[in-house]
């Protein structure tokens, strides 16, 4: 059973290039949910569609409509063509003919498909980007604490045998982007999407003292991303050093969240330094 909204929420996730499973991950939804959705036996609450329609940048009661009215499909067909007119020159023509070919097939083999393009483009990503398992990142964390805290030899610490480490994290059937920089504090980058997975991080040393938000641009991806990253102290550094290291290193203090009090207030003490100065 199909519908003119699951039809359209399906066309809006080829169109951006995303698997079932990789919108179901940015929406918070299941995977079977958001199959559900496109095969047209669920009908997606308000928020739901919503928060689609937000994502994809389309009006917002879109498909609110597409679900509360019979429709008709011709029509939405007609106007699914205008659409990829419109909006053809933004895409080179192979990502078109590849999407016009899969189109083509029964909607059961248009997953089947996907799934094994997405499987394909995974395992050349990998050769990008060095894949880790959690127990290696954990690994590595664990080095970075016993080290802080004095409970292995300096010397024969592996964990100065690098200074950064990045990759994908390879957790379950989830893949997200990290980096880890060693200077004296330990910094950790997630994308912004992914910033729920810090619990494993905060888990093994404890909440972050600083996190702020910025761009990167990534080996694989053409545009800039959003990613979050977040600070650790040594328990070494006193908080005039952690201070001057976020001076010195971060974009801008004034847009630091901190969750250190300490801390906090030499920020506060700067920011109204540069205002008084201003006068």
């Amino acid at each position: 059973m199909s519908s003119t909204l699951g039809e359209r929420v399906k066309s809006l996730r080829i169109e951006n290039q995303l698997s079932q499973a990789k919108l179901a991950s940015i929406m918070g939804l299941s995977k079977s949910y958001v199959g559900c959705l496109e095969r047209g036996s669920r009908k997606g609450s308000d928020q739901t569609l919503i928060k689609l329609a937000q994502y994809f940048n389309i009006p917002s009661d879109e498909l609110l409509q597409l679900r509360d009215e019979k429709g008709n499909i011709i029509s939405f067909e007609l106007s699914k063509k205008k659409r990829n007119k419109e909006e053809a020159i933004k895409y080179p023509n192979y990502i078109k003919e590849l999407v016009e070919d899969l189109l083509d097939f029964n909607p059961w083999i248009h997953q089947q498909m996907v799934d094994e393009l997405n499987e394909e483009l995974q395992h050349k990503l990998s050769k990008l980007l060095n894949s880790y398992s959690l127990d290696q990142v954990k690994e590595k964390i664990v080095a970075i604490k016993n080290y802080w805290l004095a409970l292995v030899n300096e010397k024969n610490s592996p964990m100065l045998e690098w200074e950064k480490v990045k990759g994908i994290i390879k957790e379950k059937d989830k893949d997200y982007y990290f980096k880890l920089t060693l200077r004296e504090p330990v910094v950790s980058t997630l994308l912004q999407e992914e910033k729920s997975n810090i619990t494993t991080f905060e888990a093994l040393i404890g909440e972050p003292s600083v996190y702020y938000e910025d761009v990167e641009n990534l080996p694989y991806l053409t545009t800039p991303q959003k990613i979050i990253t977040y600070l650790w102290f040594s328990p070494r550094v006193s908080t005039l050093g952690q201070f001057r290291y976020l001076k010195e290193y971060t974009p801008n203090v004034d847009y630091l969240t901190c969750n250190d009090h300490k801390l906090n207030w030499f920020i506060q003490q700067h920011q109204y330094d540069k205002k008084t100065s201003a006068f």
